[in-house]
Parts: C-alpha cells; structure tokens; sequence
C-alpha cells in the first residue's frame, strides 16, 4: 500500500524535490535528526503508518536507521507541485512505541474524561467491611494523565480481593 509513496519521497530526495519545515529547525540541536541522516538513510526508509488527523497534505511516518541510530521522520507529499516535505523528525521513545520502534503502543483511555492511561505502580487504600481502611502497596494499574482516576486489571483485582478477604477472614 505505500510502496508508491515511499518511492516518490525516495525520487524527491533524489532529484532535489524536497522542502523542509521551519518546524524541523526549531528543535534541541542536540537532539535533532542531522538532515545528513535523513537524506542518506532512504535505503532503511520504512512507512510505518499514515499519520493521523490530517487535515491538508497526506502525511506519513517514515521509520529510518543510520549509523546506529533509529529515528522516525513525518513526511508530508504535495503531488500537485510535485514534491515531499519533511515535516520533522525524532527519536521515538518506548512509552509511545513497541520495542521495534515501528508499532505504536495501544492505548488505554480514560473512561470518565477521556485522557491517556499511563501504567503506574501505585499504593492504593481499600475499605473492609468493618470500616477500617488497609493500604495494599506496589499495584500495577493504569492513572489518567488528565483526572487521575485508576484502572485496574482484572488479575490486579483479584489480587485485591483475595488480600481483602484474607484480612476479613482473619
């Protein structure tokens, strides 16, 4: 499927047809992509999807190596005035992408706002039936990033019942 987009942002290389954005400018240099290793790196060029929400100019997420470095590049392509533009360029991080760098994580939302659910490993308290309050440490659960409301999975929460019950039961 995008096998003719990868060889026309290879071709605009190639033939000088490409723009790059002010935005790709403005980042850290010392975290920036050399445009070096943009443009010597097509022979690893990878579409690893069409990014999403937008709105003007088809644009893609390029995955790329050179000299050991992984980076992601988001191109733009104009196939009305013929040419490709990088719109910028990064270093994927794993909270955001698999270990392959090339598959983005799935994502939990949040049920009440909507936000991001991050993983977390959090203490939580949880009321017994004869109103005291135990405190059970180290949970794995999910947190929005927004309303902060917890997610938990269904062995966490079995867990969290048998630790209840044990201390009811006594």
């Amino acid at each position: 499927m995008f096998d003719k987009v990868l060889e026309y942002i290879k071709l605009y290389i190639r033939e000088k047809r490409i723009y790059w954005s002010y935005h790709i400018g403005m980042k850290n240099p010392e975290l920036a992509i050399s445009k070096e290793a943009i443009i010597l790196s097509t022979d690893k060029y990878e579409i690893i999807e069409q990014y999403p929400g937008d709105n003007f100019l088809p644009c893609y997420i390029v995955y790329s190596e050179y000299n050991d470095e992984k980076f992601h590049i988001i191109f733009a392509i104009d196939e009305e005035y013929d040419n490709a533009r990088v719109i910028a360029s990064y270093v994927p991080n794993l909270d955001t992408w698999e270990n392959n760098l090339k598959v983005r994580r799935k994502r939990v939302k949040c049920h009440i706002c909507g936000g991001a659910m991050v993983e977390v490993v959090t203490d939580l308290p949880y009321k017994l039936q004869h109103k005291s309050t135990v405190v059970v440490k180290e949970m794995p659960a999910y947190q929005c990033t927004n309303c902060h409301q917890f997610l938990l999975k269904l062995d966490t929460m079995q867990r969290v019942d048998g630790i209840i019950k044990q201390i009811e039961n006594g």
